[in-house]
């Protein structure tokens, strides 16, 4: 699995790195603004790849483990999570669109799951 994914890694920075010779290469983030609703999610991801995007960022944060539970940012990003299921499904999806993916997670244990995907970046 490791290896899979440093090849992958491998992969998106010579395809990254070759782009950017000749042009640029445009992530678009959808953040949290699908409000929750996997279906807005996946319209956002389309909508990157026909409107030229090379890559979407999502952004996936446990506000059980980032907020103070009476904090307007917990308010905000318990509204707005997706479940594992779904966040799955948009990567799956994205990748069918041939859209690269990656995310920036809030918390260990959700870097953790997040690089369980193979996925090509993860930030925190």
């Amino acid at each position: 699995m490791v290896a899979a994914r440093k090849d992958s890694h491998r992969r998106l920075y010579k395809r990254v790195k070759s782009k950017m010779k000749t042009s640029v290469y445009v992530i678009a983030e959808i953040g949290i603004n699908h409000e929750g609703r996997i279906t807005d999610c996946l319209e956002m991801v389309s909508a990157a790849k026909e409107s030229g995007a090379d890559a979407v960022k999502l952004q996936i944060i446990d506000p059980e483990k980032c907020y103070a539970e009476k904090s307007e940012s917990f308010r905000l990003f318990k509204s707005a999570s997706l479940a594992r299921a779904e966040i799955s499904e948009v990567f799956d999806f994205a990748k069918h669109c041939d859209v690269d993916i990656f995310a920036t997670a809030g918390d260990s244990e959700t870097i953790l799951w997040v690089a369980s995907f193979a996925i090509l970046f993860c930030s925190s």
